[in-house]
């Protein structure tokens, strides 16, 4: 059996974020629409919503790596465009959402 990832430059945090099997999909395919992968996304969609649940988590192991994220500043990042950030506005897209300065950091 092959364990080889795919794509292991690509991570995708599956741990803290929402479980729903189509937010998956879609930070999946940001992701690797981000790194020049457009011409594999509609083999990776396919391949992951050929079964139930545990098959598209499977497949996500099997592309990408998981849950290496070591940037705990911000585990979350910009609603916008995934850039980590602490507290106020992000720096690289300018949203001004401010979620992260009024609550406690995870």
């Amino acid at each position: 059996m092959n364990t080889a990832t795919k794509h292991p430059h690509i991570s995708i945090r599956l741990v803290g974020e929402d479980g729903n099997a189509f937010s998956i999909l879609g930070r999946c395919t940001r992701e690797m629409k981000r790194n020049g992968l457009r011409d594999e996304v509609d083999a990776f969609l396919s391949e992951a919503t050929s079964g139930d649940y545990d098959n598209l988590l499977r497949t996500v192991m099997a592309w990408f790596s998981v849950d290496e994220d070591d940037d705990d500043e911000n585990p979350y990042g910009c609603d916008n465009c995934g850039e980590k950030y602490a507290v106020g506005g992000c720096p690289a897209c300018g949203d001004d959402d401010d979620y992260y300065a009024t609550r406690e950091m995870p």
